[in-house]
């Protein structure tokens, strides 16, 4: 009799050793990715200078790094380079405010010198409690809370949230107990969009949230399964969303059972009215998975209208948003960034979707060639030509610490199974590696919408 042999205990086995000897092949054949391959580049008629030291902007953001069981993954906080534009003191010039990831001096608020540069005033506006909350501030929203015609500001914190009150661009006072922001606590907020869901004259906030508020480098939590998520799949440590609403300028609560929490590790939110009914729809730009489009239902609730609005179309690796009109046709259209390479993440790129109706969009990335711009991070819609048209401005670069190539690692480590990479400590170490960081900024400008620009 013969014997039979059971190979189905080998696959798993057998499918790593295959994952693993392709990894340290791929590895050797492309020793370090050049941006150039991925681009067109043009020439154009003017030019960017950095004036950051010389106008008084010289603050250094903290980098958070290397905090085990982290030091064998690139440590990245969420958010920890946030910054907020816009005119606090009613003076006809643009103010700045940025996050810093540092718990000592978390905030830096940069007053115009009528455009001459900025000075620091944070303590002399009335921020410098934050200095001693300890903890990161991860976003910062300007928004005028209680329509009086001057910008708050709203502080979301590591912990417990907190809204400043503009007394006539004279000084800003903390009103979060008296207005409840303080009782809304959550870790880890990625970005804050501004909208009037419920059209009643008072500005309401969305919170977008990459992680939960568990930590990753230690405690009970340590080897918590979300450290790789699946691609497009809920993850499990993902932070949930929240909705705020805004109360006749009185106060701010959570909307509980929006349906707007999301379930996806979300880095920022777009707001546009999807199905021109006028009222604020909301598209979230999601990590691993696709971009969600959430339809507003004039009750306080939305509803998940994802493959109604985009399709079949994916995106995976979904870094920021924006919304403008890119062809002056009077739709609103919106741009997703993603990461991608020529060599081994060509099926990952970024997203121009042009609206075409209600409830309708059509990716023109390929057509328009603004489908690559390699670690792309965040976008905005400029027009630095001042022609009418909008052009895109996408930054881009991540970790760099040498010339040895990471992804690699990064990408056959997610391809393992879950129960082999459910701790951070079993990833391959980081120093004298980089990810993206020899990649130069695009700017893609309206006349092809394919050129390049090094900033």
């Amino acid at each position: 009799m013969k014997r039979s042999i059971k190979l189905t205990p080998l696959v798993p086995l057998l499918f790593t050793a295959l994952i693993f000897a392709i990894y340290v092949y791929r590895e050797k054949a492309h020793n370090y990715f050049r941006f150039s391959e991925q681009v067109y580049s043009g020439p154009v008629d003017f030019s960017y200078q950095e004036q950051s030291k010389k106008l008084g902007i010289n603050h250094r953001t903290q980098l958070f790094i290397s905090a085990a069981p982290l030091e064998n993954y690139y440590a990245m906080a969420p958010a920890v380079d946030y910054v907020s534009a816009g005119d606090l003191d009613n003076d006809g010039y643009t103010d700045l405010i940025y996050t810093t990831a540092n718990p000592s001096e978390p905030l830096r608020i940069y007053r115009s010198l009528k455009g001459k540069g900025f000075e620091s005033v944070e303590d002399a506006w009335g921020f410098a409690g934050e200095k001693k909350k300890g903890g990161m501030v991860y976003a910062t929203a300007l928004f005028d809370f209680n329509n009086d015609g001057w910008l708050d500001v709203f502080v979301a914190r590591d912990g417990c949230h907190d809204l400043y009150i503009n007394e006539k661009g004279q000084n800003f006072r903390s009103a979060g107990e008296e207005t409840g922001i303080s009782k809304i606590c959550n870790k880890r907020v990625t970005g804050i969009s501004i909208l009037d869901f419920n059209r009643d004259g008072y500005l309401d906030l969305y919170f977008t949230r990459l992680f939960g508020d568990t930590s990753m480098t230690g405690g009970d939590d340590a080897g918590v399964t979300y450290f790789i998520p699946r691609i497009n799949k809920e993850a499990p440590g993902a932070g949930k969303n929240y909705l705020v609403e805004n109360v006749g300028g009185k106060s701010m609560k959570v909307v509980e059972n929006s349906g707007l929490d999301n379930g996806w590790l979300a880095w920022a939110a777009g707001i546009t009215d999807v199905n021109d009914d006028s009222y604020p729809d909301i598209i979230v730009a999601n990590d691993f998975s696709i971009s969600r489009v959430y339809i507003n239902n004039k009750d306080g609730t939305f509803t998940n209208r994802t493959k109604a609005a985009l399709g079949l179309q994916y995106n995976s690796a979904n870094m920021s948003l924006e919304t403008g009109d890119f062809n002056n046709d009077g739709k609103v259209d919106f741009f997703v960034s993603n990461v991608s390479r020529s060599t081994y993440a060509s099926n990952s790129y970024n997203y121009l979707y042009k609206k075409v109706g209600p409830e309708k969009y059509k990716n023109a990335s390929l057509d328009v060639g603004v489908d690559r711009c390699g670690w792309a991070w965040g976008v905005k819609f400029i027009d630095p030509n001042l022609d009418g048209k909008l052009d895109l401005m996408v930054v881009n670069g991540f970790f760099n610490d040498g010339n040895k190539p990471y992804w690699y690692k990064w990408s056959i480590y997610g391809s393992l199974p879950q129960y082999l990479v459910n701790s951070p400590d079993v990833m391959p170490p980081t120093r004298g590696h980089t990810i993206e960081g020899d990649q130069p900024s695009c700017l893609f400008m309206q006349k092809n919408l394919r050129q390049k620009m090094d900033l």
